[in-house]
């Protein structure tokens, strides 16, 4: 989106004294936005806690089995220790734009590897399919 330098955008304001430029995009994939915080780099030695937050950006499709949905998303994920031994989760939704993901078997100050394969089975809230994504920490 191009503002014209000297254009208007009201009748009260005025003239714009240089081009601005924004840039618009659609909708980003549907994919967990895994952050870098600083519980989990390498500065603050790895993971500190047995649960984590995934963030939904738009949510979970709408859909009378919340259960078989979870179930079905949880099936496209696996979480690892630094051995590429796979382990044991849950998964709940908190609301409609939160998980909660729990692991009993996670300690502090070691490595872990959370993998999320695509799957066109688990759709967001606009119907994109779910991309594949994956978290080190």
């Amino acid at each position: 989106l191009i503002f014209p330098r000297g254009g208007k955008y009201s009748k009260i304001a005025g003239l714009a004294g240089k081009e601005q430029r924004v840039g618009l995009m659609g909708l980003v994939p549907f994919k967990f936005p895994f952050f870098a915080s600083k519980y989990s780099n390498a500065k603050y030695g790895g993971l500190r806690y047995k649960r984590h937050t995934l963030y939904l950006r738009h949510g979970l499709a709408e859909t009378e089995d919340v259960e078989a949905q979870l179930t079905t998303l949880k099936e496209a994920m696996t979480l690892t220790d630094s051995k590429e031994r796979p382990l044991a989760f849950s998964l709940k939704r908190r609301d409609k734009a939160t998980l909660l993901l729990e692991c009993d078997a996670l300690q502090p100050r070691q490595h872990y590897k959370l993998q999320v394969r695509g799957s066109a089975a688990v759709t967001d809230g606009f119907g994109q399919q779910l991309d594949q994504c994956s978290m080190e920490y």
